[in-house]
């Protein structure tokens, strides 16, 4: 298996980082996005609760029951994951996800649109939306993002 290896800036230092299994991930974020085409922002409890159920049945393991990302909530990456640095570039990531486009996606890495973030990585929920798409602050760093919510998980 090949494995690339990464430049980013991070707080003026220069971190070394190693990819994840692109293909295991973008599979995840593929099979999310499917799901959930064309859903608004959550905006009432009766969406938040439609959204909940939605997040349960999403859930792989089928079993396990997960609590819903909500706007306002401190969370951490239960995985590594890249973020994207608009939602413009969030949509071109898809996009290159749904083709199977490993190139482009290198390429928006090289560029900055993507940014990987580690397992573990404390971050602020700006903005969430019924899709399963979630705007966030990363707490260390202060860089904002969207990512996919299956991702996060609350902080206990």
């Amino acid at each position: 298996m090949l494995l690339c290896v990464f430049l980013i800036a991070c707080s003026n230092d220069i971190k070394v980082i190693e990819e994840p299994d692109y293909y295991t991930k973008t599979e995840d974020i593929k099979r999310n996005y499917e799901g959930n085409k064309g859903k608004e922002e959550i905006t009432n409890d009766t969406e938040k609760e439609n959204n909940q159920n939605a997040d349960q049945s999403n859930n792989s393991a089928g079993n396990e029951r997960r609590e819903t990302i909500l706007k306002g909530q401190d969370v951490h990456f239960t995985d590594d994951m890249y973020i994207a640095i608009s939602q413009q570039a969030f949509d071109e990531f898809i996009n290159n996800v749904m083709q199977n486009n490993t190139d482009a996606t290198h390429r928006m890495v090289n560029r900055g649109d993507l940014i990987l973030i580690n397992k573990g990585t404390e971050a602020y929920v700006i903005n969430r939306t019924i899709s399963g798409l979630a705007e966030v602050e990363i707490i260390e760093t202060g860089l904002r993002g969207f990512v996919v919510v299956e991702v996060l998980e609350i902080k206990k």
